[in-house]
């Protein structure tokens, strides 16, 4: 926790290397989402959901992706 995260701008030199960076859910919908789970009707409903129906909910939730993203991902490939 006390190294500082890494700037983007690190893996754009990186010659051999195909880099892929993309981001997740965005911050204010991540934040909806916690307050959300903190209700436990709301936490058993979408549990089933997500083990019978994930095909049904993986599109919905990409609908809150977005910037500023709550985290961001960096994919290096050969």
């Amino acid at each position: 926790m006390e190294a500082a995260f890494p700037e983007p701008s690190l893996f754009e030199d990186l010659s051999g290397w195909n880099v892929v960076q993309f981001s997740n859910e965005s911050i204010r919908f991540h934040r909806w989402m916690m307050r959300l789970e903190m209700n436990k009707n709301f936490a058993r409903v979408t549990a089933r959901l997500v083990r019978y129906t994930p095909w049904l909910l993986r599109p919905l939730l990409r609908l809150g992706d977005g910037e500023p993203s709550y985290r961001k991902f960096v994919v290096l490939s050969r």
